[in-house]
């Protein structure tokens, strides 16, 4: 049988109750995060990441550019889920 360790319980058990004590017993909703603001720029996104990721991630951002083989540690996937679940903080 596999023990919880109390400390880390308690810290998750206080992360998912948190946004109930703040609301005073409403659910609270996360606000969106500032950093996911979609306004940008699209053509200079564009030029930013061939210049700095295309050889390493690849055209399509499947972790295949030119350069990935010559990596110790292998470009991220952004198509895989674990990368998609990441956020900008």
């Amino acid at each position: 049988m596999r023990l919880l360790n109390p400390r880390r319980s308690t810290g998750m058990a206080v992360g998912l109750l948190l946004p109930l004590v703040i609301g005073a017993g409403s659910l609270v909703l996360p606000l969106p995060l500032q950093g996911q603001d979609l306004s940008g720029d699209v053509s200079n996104g564009k030029r930013l990441y061939e210049q700095h990721c295309l050889r390493c991630h690849g055209a399509a951002g499947w972790g295949d550019g030119p350069l990935a083989r010559e990596l110790k540690v292998p470009p991220a996937n952004f198509h895989s889920p674990f990368s998609q679940m990441k956020t900008a903080r």
